[in-house]
């Protein structure tokens, strides 16, 4: 019975993974809404695992990729990487990847695309709103008021 029951998760995790990329924890997600017992989850895992059809590292990259595309800063990258549960280690090591160049040069791209749709006469409440959006983007407090101080939202 177990043996059927891991052939049919087998299969949903090809599926699945067969799609888009997901990191384990992902994976297990999707198949434990699938109804499979835990234990026949965890052996599909590990079994996706050791034939190489699970790479973290590379879904890592994805949802870096995918973020700086949307505009989201470090903060909010790291978030998303760890409610998808990419280990520690290979976030420190892609995100190391990242200059501070390069995430200074994506904060500059989003706050001046923000500033053209912000509607506001006021210099002030220009600023206060943009700061607001980048923070909520996920980019640091400091690198937001360090950028702002360097340009002239006017």
């Amino acid at each position: 019975m177990e043996e059927t029951e891991l052939r049919r998760v087998l299969t949903a995790a090809m599926g699945i993974l067969g799609r888009r990329s997901l990191s384990r924890k992902e994976l297990k997600t999707a198949l434990e809404k699938k109804k499979a017992c835990t234990d026949v989850v965890e052996r599909a895992i590990q079994i996706c695992m050791e034939r190489g059809y699970i790479d973290e590292e590379e879904r890592a990259r994805q949802i870096i990729q995918s973020g700086i595309r949307s505009g989201h800063g470090p903060l909010r990258i790291q978030r998303d990487l760890d409610k998808r549960g990419i280990p520690d280690i290979l976030v420190r090591k892609i995100q190391g990847c990242v200059s501070p160049e390069k995430e200074r040069a994506y904060l500059a791209q989003t706050a001046r695309k923000k500033l053209a749709s912000i509607r506001e006469d006021n210099p002030l409440k220009r600023k206060a709103k943009l700061y607001r959006f980048l923070i909520s983007r996920g980019y640091p407090s400091s690198d937001v008021l360090d950028f702002m101080n360097e340009m002239d939202p006017d």
